[in-house]
């Protein structure tokens, strides 16, 4: 498939179908970020595979934490995400190496590269994924979720990936028109 034509299909997809995702589906997404840009060549990124009842772990403590904190914002958000995870078959954990603090942001933009490339090549392989965000709310969720994911202090929780064979068509979300993203 052509590179604009797996930009155009890529899609954030919230329910998947139960079928599993094969080892190799995984290491073809996992060798596409790892060849991803990073500021000084860091490659600050690195990665946990959940799936089963590890994935649904982080699914619970999202759920915990929404159920403990209800009535504040973004509780349905995680609520809604954790349904997801639990619906996904593969939940991919992106961790970013801390050393040198003064390289965080270039870090982070090099993290959300290497995360493109992951739903680039979901999409290619003909899996969809979702980007997850909502996680990193609250301290208290990411610091259960590394325990669950076996992580020590050298890592510090970025973003997760859901993936899965998708078992819906989401529309295409409205985007600005180039005329309004570009300044001068």
């Amino acid at each position: 498939m052509e590179l604009k034509d797996v930009i155009g299909k890529r899609k954030s997809v919230r329910k998947y179908k139960n079928k599993a995702v094969t080892d190799k589906q995984i290491k073809t997404i996992l060798e596409s970020a790892r060849l991803a840009p990073s500021g000084k060549n860091r490659q600050p990124w690195r990665f946990v595979v959940l799936r089963g009842d590890r994935k649904d772990a982080v699914a619970q403590v999202m759920l915990d934490w929404a159920e403990e904190h209800s009535g504040e914002p973004l509780v349905s958000g995680v609520t809604a995400t954790a349904k997801v995870i639990k619906n996904a078959p593969v939940l991919i954990l992106v961790y970013r190496v801390i050393n040198e603090e003064r390289w965080w942001n270039s870090d982070v933009l090099s993290i959300g590269a290497a995360v493109e490339h992951m739903l680039l090549t979901a999409a290619d392989i003909g899996l969809g994924s979702l980007w997850i965000g909502v996680m990193t709310y609250s301290d208290v969720m990411t610091d259960a979720i590394g325990k669950i994911a076996g992580i020590d202090g050298r890592f510090a929780f970025s973003t997760a990936v859901a993936l899965g064979y998708a078992d819906e068509e989401p529309s295409p979300r409205p985007r600005l028109s180039l005329e309004e993203l570009i300044l001068a």
